[in-house]
């Protein structure tokens, strides 16, 4: 009688925290995601962790690239790589710390994004789990404050 064993192998997972700029006090989240994730697929957890909607543009500004979903009518999207082909991994690597995401381009909500590479994870299914009290767009601070 023969046991066979299946190794599982190890994948790495980025922890990465998301702050909402030009607000006060700060909004941020923080998630963890694995790096064969691909930027299209991050943008809609990025939304759901800061309750967007998917209704508006967005774009990610990683070093000195710029990603999103190019399309030939909007102006200063052929410079831009398509997001839907480039996994976290790919794009961040071991030495890119922080970079940008903007969503809604009429109202301007800009993100900072943190993260390393940091944690290992065992295991080929991984369980997406919501859990915000509040979403960024809702209550008292949801709007950068303004002067008269």
């Amino acid at each position: 009688m023969s046991t066979k064993f299946q190794r599982v192998q190890a994948h790495t997972a980025y922890q990465l925290r998301i702050e909402l700029q030009c607000i006060e006090p700060l909004i941020w989240r923080r998630i963890l995601v694995p790096e064969t994730l691909k930027l299209s697929k991050l943008d809609r957890i990025v939304q759901a962790a800061m309750g967007w909607t998917n209704s508006h543009l967005h774009d990610w500004r990683i070093g000195s690239q710029r990603y999103g979903v190019p399309d030939a009518e909007w102006i200063g999207s052929s410079a831009m790589l398509d997001e839907r082909k480039f996994t976290i991994g790919k794009v961040l690597g071991e030495q890119v710390k922080t970079f940008a995401y903007s969503y809604d381009f009429g109202d301007g909500w800009d993100h900072r994004i943190t993260g390393s590479p940091d944690h290992r994870i065992t295991g080929s299914r991984w369980r997406i789990v919501y859990r915000f009290k509040k979403d960024a767009t809702t209550g008292q601070c949801a709007w950068p404050a303004r002067t008269p």
